[in-house]
This record gives C-alpha cells, structure tokens and sequence, in this order.
C-alpha cells in the first residue's frame, strides 16, 4: 500500500507460495514507488489478513561482570566471556567406583604428592649421575606396562593410583588388570590426587593414571607421614577432608 497521496490505492500481487509472498515483502517494505513508501501486507487467497505474530524482544544485555584478579583488583570481565562465567558450573565428579573403598582426602594428596616428588628428585640424581645403577635400583615407575610388570613381580611396596580415570575407557581396562594383580601380591593401594597431579608431582606435562613405588630410601620422612594418614583414615573415614574444602585448623601442642 503506498503510504504517501493516496492511501486507498493498492496493488495485490500474487505468489505460488507463501515463502515467496513474505520474502517479496520484506525486500519491498520501506521502498519509494512515485513518492510514496511500500508498506506490503500478507494476504490469504480468500483476502484474509495474514496477522504476523509480535517478534520476541530481544535477550537483555548481560550485566558487567566483575572479578577480582591476583592483585585483589576488581576487573571487568568481556561481554563475551562474562555470559559463560555466569552459567552454574558442573558438579565435581565424584571417585569412580574403582576407588570408592578409600575416602578421598586433601591432607592425603599433599603427602602422597611430596612423597613422590622427593622420591623422584633421587631417582632423577642417580640417572643423571649413574644410568645403569639408577635403572637396577628403581625407586618408581610409572607406564601402565612397567607397573604391572612391577606388581606381578610382587616388588612394589605402594601403588599409586589416580581416582579420577574414565569409567569404561580402555585406560581403566588395563587398570583393573593392575589392581587385580596388586590384590592378588596383597600390594597397599593408595587412591590419591588425579591423573594431572600425579603427573605433576612427577614434573610431567602430561596425566599419569598409576604409579608404582618399589622403595623410599631417602623419603622416610614422607613415606611415615603417608602411612599414618592412611592408618588414621582406616580408623575413622570421617577424618578425611574433600578436596578443595577448608582444611581442619591443628591444634597446638601444650
């Protein structure tokens, strides 16, 4: 309908299909024909007013979102990232069935992990100092083939096993197999930090699942203090603190 001289006059145009009528009128709308501006409308064959329904209001603006940086400085977050930060966050999968005879303890994953880093600061010292020797007088190893080598040998003392491994992946296949094999030796299993930390503690950039500890020479210290905790956690589970809980304060000795 032209919306300037005279507001009667119209002209129907006729298409095969509606998809064709709204695109027409959509590229239409707005235009200026001899002075007047195109506003088409829809029609049905029987002349019947097509109502187009209210289009949705657009989503509101996200608010700013602020965060607090290392520096305890509030700082803006991108619009385009501050929506995702802004959506709840996956609950923490909890231990995998493997691993559900053990509580999962922070106080635990601290001693596991610096047993482990003393242990393999030795064995790395004696390889670079000796190859030979540091290979017949292993501390640890870790590798799915070397460890259970070592278990059905029966010379680990403490096997190391990351809780956090895939349910039904090919990993935890090899895994039952080790676990297995370490019940069978009667070999203590420890359940402790995750695949990422017990790479870490080993100054690897990549996850290790499991990792076998054939002797502590030179980390009594640590190896003590993992064995209490473990005593401690048989005696009474509800000692042990979830990772990423508010550590227990200690009690002073009188």
């Amino acid at each position: 309908n032209p919306g300037a001289a005279d507001p009667s006059a119209a002209a129907r145009l006729v298409f095969a299909s509606e998809r064709l009528a709204r695109a027409a009128a959509e590229v239409l709308a707005g235009v200026v024909l001899g002075g007047a501006t195109l506003e088409p409308s829809l029609e049905t064959a029987d002349g019947t007013a097509v109502v187009e329904a209210a289009p949705a209001p657009a989503p509101a603006a996200p608010e700013p979102l602020l965060i607090t940086n290392a520096r305890g400085e509030a700082v803006r977050v991108p619009p385009k990232y501050a929506a995702a930060r802004q959506l709840p966050k996956a609950p923490a999968a909890g231990p995998r069935a493997y691993a559900k005879d053990q509580p999962r303890d922070a106080t635990l994953d601290g001693l596991v992990a610096a047993l482990l880093a003393r242990l393999f600061e030795f064995q790395e010292r004696v390889r670079l100092h000796d190859p030979l020797k540091a290979k017949m007088r292993r501390r640890l190893v870790f590798g799915l083939r070397e460890v259970r080598r070592g278990v059905r040998a029966k010379n680990v003392k403490w096997l190391v096993v990351a809780p956090n491994i895939d349910e039904g992946s090919e990993l935890q296949k090899h895994l039952d197999e080790i676990l297995e094999a370490a019940r069978d030796a009667e070999t203590t299993v420890i359940f402790a930090l995750g695949k990422r930390k017990l790479g870490k503690a080993l100054r690897k950039s990549v996850g290790v699942s499991v990792v076998a500890i054939y002797n502590c020479d030179g980390a009594y210290d640590e190896y003590r203090a993992v064995a209490a905790r473990l005593k401690e956690l048989a005696r009474d589970p509800s000692l042990a603190v979830a990772p990423g809980a508010p550590q227990r304060p200690k009690k002073d000795k009188a």
